[in-house]
């Protein structure tokens, strides 16, 4: 790993995805200007968090949006990471192809691209979307990063794939509806511990939206219907566990995070129990 600068940005994303894209690109511009070399986005920053209107509101990977937010990668010399609700047509060994959808993260510098589709799916994504079945890392030049998407960062198994694929840095993009300081007591909880007992640093950030427009679209005229702002939140965690910034508000800017290569040494002295890497002391043979 390289010294890095990191942007992450709560964004609110709502049902235009071309509207969802310039917001991507005003804040990777910011981001650019500001020195940073990655930029973090909630998970469907693209399309929005929508998964009851998932036929309606998906994409395809190689549609004009998608490609366009990789074209803006390369333009403004960053690394972004965005998601979207994506629709694919497969075509299994033993019939007629069929559309699929996915909650899919794309990680991208613009000449090196690739889709993580998010492989443990929460209560309200089964049924609608598909799981996917690979844990792939990203390696750039500035670093080896894998994504978990939203809560598969409570399952300390898919960080140990990524960490034995030598990654250097979790990025963790959420839609979740948790807000301020319970976004931040929950975070608090876990997200250490997949930094510490992989020796990786972790970046999370959540989207920001309003209840109301999570609503189907019969409910939104609702009386009862609030129009609160909920989600949010960005933190980055060190090697150590470590909380290094952060922002729970609910407002939309950048957070920005330089990360140093001197806090991820692997080659610690065997008899230093201070700078112990605990992923090195495991013992897989037994699980």
């Amino acid at each position: 790993m390289k010294d890095l600068r990191l942007a992450a940005v709560p964004i609110f994303s709502g049902r235009n995805v071309q509207e969802n894209l310039a917001k991507i690109s005003q804040y990777a511009r910011e981001a650019a200007r500001k020195g940073a070399c990655l930029l973090l986005t909630p998970e469907a920053s693209l399309t929005g968090y929508f998964p009851r209107e998932t036929g309606n509101l998906s994409i395809e990977a190689d549609s004009e949006p998608v490609r366009s937010a990789i074209a803006l990668a390369e333009e403004t010399g960053l690394i972004i990471s965005f998601g979207f609700m994506e629709r694919a047509a497969l075509q299994p060994e033993d019939g007629d192809s069929r559309t699929s959808f996915f909650m899919t993260q794309v990680i991208s510098d613009g000449k090196q691209t690739q889709l993580y589709r998010k492989t443990h799916l929460g209560c309200l994504e089964r049924g609608v979307f598909s799981p996917g079945n690979e844990l792939p890392v990203y390696e750039a030049e500035a670093a080896v990063i894998g994504t978990h998407l939203c809560w598969e960062s409570h399952i300390p198994d898919i960080g140990t794939v990524f960490r034995r694929k030598n990654a250097e840095l979790f990025l963790v993009p959420y839609a979740s509806g948790m807000s301020g300081e319970d976004c931040r007591g929950v975070w608090s909880r876990h997200l250490p511990a997949r930094a510490w007992d992989n020796g990786v640093y972790v970046a999370a950030c959540n989207a920001l939206r309003f209840r109301q427009a999570s609503l189907p679209p019969a409910d939104r005229d609702r009386k009862d219907s609030s129009q609160a702002v909920i989600g949010g939140g960005c933190a980055v965690y060190d090697p150590k566990g470590r909380l290094i910034a952060s922002d729970f508000s609910l407002e939309e800017k950048l957070l920005i995070c330089d990360l140093s290569a001197d806090e991820l040494q692997r080659n610690y002295p065997k008899n230093d129990m201070w700078h112990i890497s605990y992923f090195d002391r495991r013992r897989p043979e037994l699980y």
